[in-house]
């Protein structure tokens, strides 16, 4: 399992923003889409991710996989997507391995 924490620029709702970027897309062949309220998937990488809140600033990612030793696949797809969409209100992204 890898927990991404993600620092947003002030003044910026990443997780508020995330999801509607995601309505933006749906349907339209993007990648990641809301499984369930906090949960997403990839429609290529088996495994979901969870959006969760730290404080009202961070947002805290937890990727996981159903094959172990996959997670990277899944990880480097959501960081390309946070980079794509918001990679000028992102102030700081951190990995951590559990």
């Amino acid at each position: 399992m890898k927990i991404v924490v993600i620092v947003p620029k002030a003044g910026i709702n990443l997780k508020s923003a995330l999801v509607n970027k995601e309505l933006e897309l749906r349907g339209k062949g993007t990648t990641f889409y809301q499984e369930q309220r906090d949960k997403w998937k990839h429609t290529k990488y088996p495994g979901w991710i969870n959006l969760g809140k730290a404080s009202p600033d961070m947002l805290v990612v937890k990727i996981q996989t159903k094959k172990e030793g996959e997670e990277w696949k899944l990880l480097s797809a959501f960081i390309g997507y946070i980079d794509r969409y918001f990679g000028d209100n992102v102030d700081s992204i951190s990995i951590h391995s559990r």
